[in-house]
């Protein structure tokens, strides 16, 4: 049993009970780095992962803050996920699709707590709509 087996079950547990059933679309990179033009990859469908993730409202952030009064169109994050341990690595380029609320997110941050570098617990992640 590894030490933070309790924890992750316990994420898991209250994530599944309080989050909402999402689908987390992971793109592979098909470009082809021997071509003159690499940034020209096919494009290949995502690899989808059910996944269930908790989102709160984000409160707003002296960032946010200092932008709107700067006439800046820059979004620090609007909304606040929290995703337990899954089997594929999270990338900023993925997308998550909230099935309930019909909405696509896109990823501003995403924060892995793993303690002593073991194996992940949660993910926090910070997305806008």
């Amino acid at each position: 049993m590894g030490t933070y087996d309790r924890f992750i079950k316990t994420a898991k547990r209250l994530i599944a009970k309080y989050g909402e059933n999402c689908e987390w679309a992971v793109f592979n990179d098909t470009s082809d780095d021997d071509s003159d033009e690499p940034w020209k990859g096919e494009a290949a469908d995502p690899v989808k992962y059910p996944v269930k993730i908790a989102f709160f409202n984000s409160e707003q952030t002296g960032l946010e803050t200092l932008a709107r009064a700067m006439n800046n169109n820059t979004v620090i994050g609007n909304v606040v996920g929290y995703m337990g341990a899954v089997t594929f690595t999270p990338d900023m380029r993925d997308s998550i699709n909230r099935l309930v609320a019909g909405k696509n997110l896109t990823l501003v941050s995403i924060d892995e707590i793993n303690p002593n570098g073991a194996a992940p617990i949660i993910y926090i992640l910070k997305c806008v709509q």
